[in-house]
């Protein structure tokens, strides 16, 4: 990987509601419809985000029971490992994603049986 494409991997870290999501993956893979409600945003929007985040390799996607899971890919490189943790760690310290994750914790029980896995953070 060369520094532009460094660049470019790095992009999925700049908005706000992708490191919600990346938070939010870190614990639970969800289907778009969940985390449109777990962080109170438009489909249209999360769908974006999740396909910005998807074209730079930060997460993949499952299709089961006519519903698109999305979860946290496994790192690519040692750049994307070493970025998915500072992220991670720094993610943790915040009051908005401690509270993203309360209500992801209660979206995915809900969920239940669908899931073929939980997410541990890191």
């Amino acid at each position: 990987m060369n520094v532009k494409q460094s660049a470019i991997f790095m992009r999925a870290f700049g908005h706000g509601l992708r490191l919600r999501i990346i938070g939010a993956l870190s614990r639970h893979e969800f289907c778009v419809s969940e985390i449109c409600r777990l962080l109170e945003s438009p489909e249209y929007t999360i769908s974006r985000h999740l396909q910005h985040l998807h074209l730079r390799g930060v997460v993949n996607s499952q299709s089961r029971d006519g519903l698109v899971f999305y979860r946290l890919a496994p790192p690519a490189n040692r750049l994307h490992r070493q970025a998915l943790k500072a992220v991670q760690a720094s993610l943790a310290t915040l009051d908005e994603i401690a509270e993203d994750n309360a209500r992801g914790d209660v979206i995915a029980k809900e969920g239940g049986g669908r899931r073929s896995g939980q997410r541990a953070g890191g």
